[in-house]
């Protein structure tokens, strides 16, 4: 009895442990680099990447399937053979219907990547801006002059470091990840950002000192010196800059793509999502997921067609009664008379097709 109870409580412990293992979500690994600004700008810079190229997905397939269409039109109106002419046809008519179908699906994906590229690179120019590191520069500063006092001709000019595209290694940003670490979209339901409103910029601490001896501005570090010519000693101003907030060491949030971490269940909502910017992960994350949702488009290529498979009920069939806008209610017998014929055509075609490129 008290073996039993024991293998009960474990079996109810591994289904406990299962249950919550699988609510709290899986990480989508390359989002784990991120511990910088620079090291989520790769992230997105690689995400952005690997979108572009999957949107790509079926497009030189639906260009065949529109050339095919018109070439077995021509077809029709060339050929001096009355069997075949209702087989081009028929082709023709398939592949002008399968072109339309996913020639729609991937306007639908192109739609959702247009607006994910849109996010992301947003989302980088909020990174940019909490990454660059500001500089000091003289200007055209002007001596400090008079009985002692300060004088505003002597100013400084703090600018920033340049682009942080430039400085970040975007070598690491891939189409299938970070460097090594690949994307994982297949079973990830969450992303790791940083959270930027936490995310301190990088300014320096600014520091003045005026009216000094001349030695003591002139020997300070990373000093930029304003004095009165021919009386350094009283009129003198040092402007320098302290230390700039690191760049390393920071950790990112885990944030949901999909909504309860259950991918059936859609992607996560964004309360009020027109009043949200790329700043808020929760507009990254919906971005990504809608796209990783919309599903591409899966053309096949019309030199692999098998008769067979298009004479079935699914295929050209369909094809064939939208051709002949056939009411098989009031038309049975003459519908039946030029389905089969158009079948037969077709499949002689292909058939012949095949043949011929085996050759």
């Amino acid at each position: 009895v008290k073996i039993e109870i024991s293998r009960k409580y474990v079996l109810a412990c591994l289904l406990l442990a299962a249950a919550i293992t699988n609510f709290s979500g899986t990480d989508e690994t390359a989002s784990g680099t991120i511990n910088s600004r620079c090291s989520e700008i790769i992230y997105l810079a690689a995400v952005s990447k690997y979108i572009a190229k999957q949107t790509e997905t079926g497009r030189n397939l639906i260009h065949k399937l529109q050339t095919y269409a018109t070439a077995w039109q021509l077809a029709v109106v060339q050929t001096t053979d009355k069997q075949l002419k209702p087989g081009y046809g028929t082709l023709s008519a398939y592949a002008m219907i399968q072109h339309k179908k996913h020639a729609e699906e991937l306007k639908r994906r192109q739609e959702a990547s247009q607006r994910a590229q849109r996010i992301l690179s947003e989302r980088i120019g909020y990174i940019e801006a909490l990454y660059r590191r500001p500089t000091l520069t003289a200007g055209g500063a002007a001596h400090a002059n008079g009985d002692g006092g300060y004088n505003a001709k002597c100013t400084f000019t703090l600018t920033q470091s340049g682009s942080t595209r430039d400085t970040c290694d975007l070598r690491k940003a891939t189409d299938t990840g970070v460097e090594s670490t690949a994307f994982n979209w297949e079973a990830a339901t969450k992303i790791k950002l940083l959270k930027l409103s936490t995310t301190p910029p990088r300014l320096p601490q600014v520091a003045a000192q005026g009216k000094g001896a001349q030695a003591s501005v002139d020997t300070a570090t990373g000093g930029t010196r304003c004095d009165a010519s021919g009386s350094e000693g009283s009129n003198a101003l040092k402007v320098t800059l302290g230390s700039v907030a690191g760049y390393t060491g920071l950790t990112a949030e885990q944030t949901s793509m999909y909504a309860s971490d259950d991918m059936a269940k859609g992607c996560a909502t964004v309360e009020q999502p027109d009043t949200k910017t790329a700043s808020y992960n929760s507009k990254v994350a919906r971005a990504i997921c809608e796209f990783l949702a919309t599903p591409p488009p899966s053309p096949t290529n019309p030199e692999n067609w098998n008769p067979e498979t298009l004479l079935q009920p699914s295929g050209v069939v369909n094809s064939v009664h939208q051709l002949l806008n056939c009411d098989r209610k009031v038309h049975k017998r003459r519908c039946n008379t030029k389905g089969r014929r158009h079948k037969n055509s077709t499949q002689k075609i292909i058939r012949f097709g095949q043949r011929w490129q085996k050759d």
